[in-house]
């Protein structure tokens, strides 16, 4: 049952955390990531993925309290066990590495060390362009965000001129998302927010007064009454 123990513990991590219980979920998380541990050890084929997803979680619990020294510890972790998987098993894993690789950028850049946050998010980049490359009706989600990404870490390294473009791309892949469904709203109206930013930095007046003009439009407005 050691199994199925981990995984409702895992499970109720997650749950804790959209409740917006992240030292609840952090202790949760942990229970779990102990059973995975020692059945990882026992037999790491079946469980050092499911423990590289709960290490993972940690961070972001870890991230959500400000302990962000801790969520780079472990982040760093699921990265390495993701890359190992990957290289055994691309298919499965490549788009978990990816995932694994955008956590840990955000946790960098929130550490303040650009420099690093950018090559993980370049690298997660790379790997959302080849799954998208090879499955073009999945990963575009991911792609967008990560494009978005990228685009702020270099703006924050001083050079906006090479963040320009991948904000573009991100807002034209939101913009193609947001047709087939408004989930993806709130996320265009964001890209839309850096690319007015980068448009702004490099002088490009006219491109950032139509990108803030649209993401206004996207949100919604305040009552009148």
């Amino acid at each position: 049952y050691r199994p199925d123990l981990a995984l409702a513990f895992a499970n109720l991590g997650i749950r804790l955390a959209d409740l917006a219980r992240p030292q609840d979920a952090l202790v949760a998380t942990r229970h779990a990531i102990t059973i995975y541990r020692e059945l990882a050890e026992a037999n790491p084929a079946r469980h050092r993925a499911e423990l590289a997803a709960a290490l993972g979680d940690l961070a972001l619990h870890f991230s959500a309290l400000g302990k962000l020294t801790a969520a780079l510890i472990v982040s760093q972790e699921a990265v390495r066990i993701h890359r190992d998987l990957a290289s055994r098993d691309p298919v499965p894993y490549l788009p978990r590495l990816a995932a694994s690789l955008t956590n840990l950028g955000a946790i960098l850049a929130d550490l303040g060390q650009m420099a690093a946050a950018l090559t993980a998010t370049e690298e997660a980049l790379r790997i959302h362009q080849e799954l998208a490359t090879a499955h073009p009706s999945y990963y575009r989600a991911e792609r967008a965000s990560t494009l978005a990404n990228v685009s702020k870490c270099r703006s924050a390294l001083g050079h906006p001129a090479d963040a320009l473009e991948p904000a573009r791309e991100a807002v034209d892949i939101y913009q193609d998302l947001e047709e087939l469904t408004p989930r993806f709203r709130p996320y265009l109206a964001i890209s839309l927010d850096i690319l007015a930013a980068m448009s702004s930095s490099l002088g490009l007046t006219t491109e950032a007064e139509n990108a803030r003009a649209q993401a206004a439009e996207l949100r919604p407005q305040p009552s009148s009454t």
